[in-house]
């Protein structure tokens, strides 16, 4: 039962789908999102489509993962059984700049990338971490995909981009600075994206 992440994504469709909800719900699902992968995780266990689709709330908070033929799973023969899923928004960089890799297990930092996105459009009202425009053309500049593909992530000082105009700055305002330095540290090129052990870890993002 429940709706898809994607319910969580506008403010007014938290009013429809979870009346009665506020900031500390929403909050409560990404957290419940963290430790069901967490979980997972422990046992070798790897979510590797992070596509919101995959992902129910019910009107309770939980959070549950459906789709579940895209997980990674320790094989009883030794080894993972292995799959090729991902959604381009949502996967790692390494991965979309080198298919071949698909072919290789996924590891944790895989899964702690998609997660930090996931956890990021929950609370910034379905905003993409790649998503931006540039003050001087007032614009915005490439579909979230392609700025993942080259790292064009506009948190942070000197990023030479900015978070979309409107109401996304003040949310980003209201995010703990542990949390956004959790972020920066993921997304940003010069961090997390070139090299994934600087990536938040799943017990660093669920404090």
């Amino acid at each position: 039962n429940g709706r898809t992440l994607r319910a969580l994504y506008a403010p007014c469709q938290v009013k429809r789908f979870f009346p009665g909800w506020d900031r500390l719900q929403v909050t409560k699902v990404a957290l419940n999102l963290v430790n069901a992968v967490q979980m997972l995780a422990r046992h070798r266990v790897l979510v590797n489509d992070f596509n919101p689709n995959n992902f129910l709330i019910d009107k309770q908070g939980k959070v549950t993962l459906i789709d579940c033929d895209s997980f990674q799973i320790p094989s009883s023969r030794g080894g993972v059984n292995i799959t090729k899923t991902y959604f381009a928004s949502h996967v790692a960089p390494e991965l979309l700049k080198d298919k071949s890799k698909l072919n290789c297990p996924r590891n944790i930092h895989h899964v702690e990338f998609g997660t930090a996105l996931t956890v990021f459009q929950i609370l910034m009202c379905g905003l993409h971490p790649y998503n931006y425009y540039d003050p001087s053309h007032k614009s915005a500049c490439g579909t979230p995909d392609e700025n993942l593909l080259k790292g064009r992530c506009p948190l942070g000082k000197g990023s030479g981009c900015r978070i979309p105009q409107g109401g996304w700055f003040n949310l980003w305002s209201y995010l703990t600075g542990t949390l956004k330095g959790a972020f920066i540290s993921t997304f940003r090129k010069e961090e997390g994206h070139s090299t994934p052990a600087k990536r938040v870890d799943l017990d660093r993002l669920e404090m």
